[in-house]
């Protein structure tokens, strides 16, 4: 398992969604993506830590469309 898997586990494990969560994953796809053989895995990140803010957005009452 990667390094970036172990982290993510680990945060989903323990519940860990804050913003420097979201910043770690939005930092690990841009890694991800520059390395040739990683762009689906930068794309699922990507898709996670959109998904996250999503939902910190809509705690705070501010709604976004797809």
């Amino acid at each position: 398992m990667a390094i970036g898997d172990e982290v993510r586990a680990m945060a989903k494990k323990y519940y860990h969604n804050d913003a420097n969560y979201i910043n770690f994953l939005g930092n690990l796809s841009e890694l991800f993506y520059y390395l040739d053989d990683k762009k689906d895995e930068a794309i699922k990140v990507v898709k996670e830590g959109r998904m996250l803010a999503w939902y910190k957005l809509r705690d705070i009452g501010i709604e976004i469309e797809p």
